[in-house]
């Protein structure tokens, strides 16, 4: 009985860099070679570092890792597959450290 309440109330202890739950993309915005991934209904606040606490999830495009994002991001978005992301502060955005296409 323990080990079946600690299981299902893992998830309310998400921290900030663990894998969001999968969703869908809901739009994907490019801003001055800045990919910005935005995910339907939103990242739950718990899994969103509390110093970059928005809605727009980025990728930088200048870099090896952000066009990796991007790329996976918009396949998903064109075939209607659910990711889940993990998040890092990048500024006052949320970055996006890494992508599982679920």
């Amino acid at each position: 009985m323990i080990l079946i309440s600690v299981v299902l109330s893992f998830p309310s202890f998400a921290n900030p860099g663990s894998w969001t739950p999968s969703n869908y993309i809901s739009q994907i915005i490019i801003e001055n070679g800045i990919a910005l991934i935005l995910m339907e209904g939103g990242v739950p606040s718990n899994y969103i570092p509390a110093e970059c606490k928005q809605s727009y999830n980025q990728a930088d495009l200048a870099t090896h890792h952000g066009k990796a994002v991007y790329s996976m991001a918009l396949s998903a978005k064109m075939a209607n597959k659910k990711v889940s992301l993990a998040l890092n502060c990048k500024g006052s955005r949320p970055n996006i450290n890494l992508i599982r296409l679920n």
